[in-house]
């Protein structure tokens, strides 16, 4: 299956298969395809809410947010076992491991990287609609073109908020051709994003993101590269605004020079470093993962029931202090 995009996106970027549940608690459980397979994991039913907390994406940046630490999910998880202790060692909410959503479909869909597969697929530090990036996107693209002839072609494979703000088009100009896995909250985002990935020999990206593990638990190389994305916030509350420097980070600063390429190998120390951050080594396993599912919903829904059970009590004791 091919998403080759071409500047006509609106059918594309349409919610094939829209979220099920009617109520979604917590987004970060549900973004990018997780809630489908955290589910499917758990074996826990997809008419139910998932009441938990999770970090949206696998690069642990060593920070947790204050919309983490602010939310009132009865269970965090986090893919990183080291987040994981850092969370335990602070706060009194329950914290555990996250196995990979994305990991525990590829791995059940047996999908791996085509015989066929050439060439490197890009992606470009993507943005939100909070943040943007005013680096000088043709200094990247030039970048990419010094590259020696074996990473060639290149394809590449943009967000949907990046597409969005028309930030794809540079790309097409240039005759790339470029991909998306499309909106946020399709539950095909996955097999989406694996159908781009496997046909591609290499991948790389110019700040540490998400898919570098994913590209390497599949045995796909992935390189740091070219010229770095300069992020503004203009409203993100988990970041400092303006301009930040999110390369200052230790944990940030440690991945991006193991990974900073080109090379065209997967060493055994990146290999250990994506297997730990993907939360497969500590993982919790799919009975216990079951077990606190249920537990947090029904720990959820009993404090919602009380907060209407109060609201309702409010309202009614008003009335009968109006007849006397």
């Amino acid at each position: 299956m091919e998403l080759f995009l071409d500047t006509d996106l609106d059918s594309f970027f349409e919610i094939k298969e829209p979220v099920r549940v009617k109520h979604i608690p917590y987004w970060t459980a549900e973004v990018y395809g997780f809630g489908k397979y955290i589910r499917e994991y758990a074996a826990y039913p997809m008419t139910l809410p998932l009441c938990i907390d999770t970090d949206h994406g696998v690069a642990s940046t060593g920070v947790i947010y204050d919309n983490e630490i602010n939310s009132n999910a009865p269970v965090q998880f986090y893919h990183s076992p080291e987040t994981v202790e850092q969370w335990r060692s602070r706060y009194k909410r329950p914290c555990f491991v996250l196995y990979s959503p994305f990991v525990f479909y590829r791995r059940k869909n047996k999908v791996e990287r085509l015989p066929t597969a050439s060439g490197t697929l890009v992606f470009p530090a993507h943005t939100t609609p909070e943040i943007d990036d005013v680096s000088d996107m043709e200094k990247y693209i030039g970048d990419l073109e010094s590259l020696p002839e074996k990473y060639k072609p290149f394809s590449i494979c943009m967000h949907y908020h990046d597409v969005n703000k028309g930030m794809h088009k540079i790309f097409l100009r240039k005759g790339y051709r470029v991909f998306s896995a499309g909106h946020p909250f399709d539950y095909n985002f996955m097999r989406n994003f694996y159908s781009i990935l496997r046909s591609h020999r290499y991948s790389t990206s110019n700040m540490y993101m998400s898919c570098l593990f994913y590209s390497v638990e599949m045995g796909i190389p992935h390189f740091i590269y070219g010229n770095a994305p300069v992020l503004i916030n203009n409203g993100d509350s988990n970041l400092e605004q303006g301009q930040y420097d999110f390369w200052t980070l230790p944990r940030v600063r440690m991945m991006s020079e193991i990974f900073q390429g080109p090379f065209d190998n997967i060493t055994a120390e990146q290999m250990g470093l994506v297997q730990n951050d993907l939360g497969l080594t500590e993982s919790t396993s799919r009975v216990k993962m079951s077990f606190l599912l249920y537990k947090s919903f029904f720990a959820y829904t009993a404090k919602k029931t009380m907060k209407v059970l109060s609201e309702s009590l409010k309202i009614n004791f008003h009335r009968v202090k109006k007849l006397y």
